[in-house]
């Protein structure tokens, strides 16, 4: 997973939106854009990269389920596609 941080700070962006998105794109992999200042899509890209690894688990080992409960009792739905509130 590509993820740029800082987004809170547009103004000085070195690598342009474009260029991530076409290396996620050749590389196959997830872009997520986040500001850790603001807590924007923080949660999400870490809840994303869990499904991603755990996608990648399960296709090595069919015995794998298709939730994850952490030991706080939080249910990740790794079949889901939503964006916001996966890890809650």
């Amino acid at each position: 997973m590509i993820i740029g941080n800082k987004i809170d700070l547009k103004e000085f962006r070195e690598v342009p939106n474009e260029l991530a998105m076409n290396k996620a794109k050749e590389l196959g992999i997830p872009l997520m854009e986040t500001s850790a200042l603001d807590a924007t899509n923080v949660k999400e890209a870490f809840c994303d990269l869990l499904k991603e690894i755990y996608k990648d688990l399960k296709s090595k080992n069919k015995n794998f389920g298709d939730t994850l409960e952490n030991k706080d009792g939080i249910n990740i739905d790794t079949n889901s596609k939503k964006k916001s509130g996966c890890c809650s």
